[in-house]
């Protein structure tokens, strides 16, 4: 959806020969033009100098160190995913309750580094979609800037929540989730 949202904002794609907002709804007779820029293939082949970190693994959860850059799971724009190379290396994967996120409890964004804990065995799936659903799970964010920064460290406490007019991002709501 952002590709597309691009295309339109960079007049890849207009509509009667002018150029639209991607918020424009397309009525009856609208003539679309579409012109693409060079698109990378659909499916890109797993790097065969990747290695995955396996920090711990039992027969029901297998965590790992995803790398920034590495998406998670299949999406549009998402070439190659955390889930492809789980897959290469051989690991079983929960299929519970469906195999288009299989083992995927939580997730980290594309462009975080950070462990992830993948349930391997449909037991460990329920219990770890519980745990993260009741918010049990303790997780801790790092980040790292740049600049003169005043302050060594910094503590943000408030609700998060999706933003009303780009639901992608999130900021602060007060009908948001809790987060400290």
């Amino acid at each position: 959806r952002s590709k597309v949202q691009y295309w339109i904002k960079s007049r890849h794609i207009t509509v009667n020969h002018q150029a639209v907002k991607p918020s424009y709804r397309v009525v009856q007779d609208d003539v679309m033009d579409i012109q693409i820029p060079d698109l990378e293939p659909l499916h890109k082949t797993l790097s065969p100098d990747f290695n995955l970190e396996i920090i711990y693994e039992d027969p029901h959860i297998i965590v790992i160190n995803k790398p920034a850059g590495l998406a998670v799971h299949q999406g549009i724009c998402q070439t190659v995913h955390l889930v492809d190379y789980l897959r290469k290396y051989g690991v079983k994967l929960s299929q519970y309750p469906n195999s288009y996120r299989p083992g995927i409890v939580h997730r980290l964004d594309q462009d975080t580094e950070g462990l992830m804990v993948i349930a391997t065995s449909d037991l460990a799936y329920h219990a770890l979609h519980q745990q993260f659903s009741n918010r049990n799970v303790i997780k801790k964010y790092y980040a790292m800037v740049y600049g003169n920064v005043k302050q060594d460290h910094q503590i943000i406490q408030h609700p998060i929540g999706s933003h009303p007019r780009h639901g992608h991002l999130k900021w602060v709501a007060a009908t948001g989730k809790s987060a400290y």
